[in-house]
């Protein structure tokens, strides 16, 4: 039985600098299901520094819409600033945001008779 590929492959000719970032290709496979009105709730670290062996990636509000594009979404509505309380009991800044498909859905009443 042939192993499912977790993402999308690419042929090895494409350029490295064309490739899509692992977040592009997570954010990718995540949004292939949502159905044509369905959401994306992010919650995201702002890129603080981490314990060793774990990073987290430098999500701004900068980057979201061109990371989202890349992923065939668009944001929908502001990107709110908000904590996150570790267990330590320190608060942590985060970036709240959503995502929807880029190619909104046609309203019924949109259909023109041809």
């Amino acid at each position: 039985m042939a192993r499912a590929a977790r993402f999308t492959e690419l042929p090895h000719n494409v350029p490295v600098e064309q490739r899509p970032t692992v977040i592009e290709q997570q954010l990718r496979h995540v949004a292939s299901w949502l159905s044509p009105a369905g959401r994306i709730v992010m919650r995201a670290s702002p890129g603080l520094p981490t314990g060793a062996g774990l990073e987290f990636f430098g999500w701004s509000p900068e980057n979201v819409d061109a990371i989202g594009a890349a992923a065939g979404l668009r944001r929908d509505g502001v990107i709110r600033y908000d904590t996150c309380r570790t267990a330590g009991g320190h608060d942590e800044p985060r970036l709240v945001w959503q995502y929807q498909p880029a190619v909104a859905p046609v309203s019924p009443t949109a259909v023109v008779n041809s």
